[in-house]
């Protein structure tokens, strides 16, 4: 079953947002060593990828949202798509930048 449209937006956004300030982060840390933060190893990638899903996970526990997704039908493993799906994506476009450059 797929999740109503407005919540699944909402969420999308939110583990946008997550990677954004997530992945900057990182990137400062790493530009601060000296390195290049646009190209990172893999096992950087799925650190970053890690991260952005615990955050989601922590952000959701803390509005204390689980019930009420769970009462919409939304099972703990969709809402990972959620916050992997951005990341994902946005850690493959980074890539790809960094690759054409």
């Amino acid at each position: 079953m797929l999740p109503n449209r407005l919540v699944a937006t909402l969420m999308l956004r939110r583990g946008t947002r997550l990677w954004m300030l997530a992945r900057a982060a990182i990137s400062g840390l790493i530009f601060l060593s000296g390195d290049d933060p646009f190209r990172l190893p893999v096992s950087t990638t799925v650190g970053v990828l890690l991260i952005c899903l615990t955050l989601g996970y922590v952000e959701m526990h803390l509005n204390h949202e689980r019930d009420l997704l769970g009462n919409l039908g939304i099972k703990r493993r969709s809402v990972a798509v959620f916050f992997l799906g951005p990341a994902l994506v946005g850690e493959l476009v980074v890539r790809g930048v960094a690759l054409a450059l």
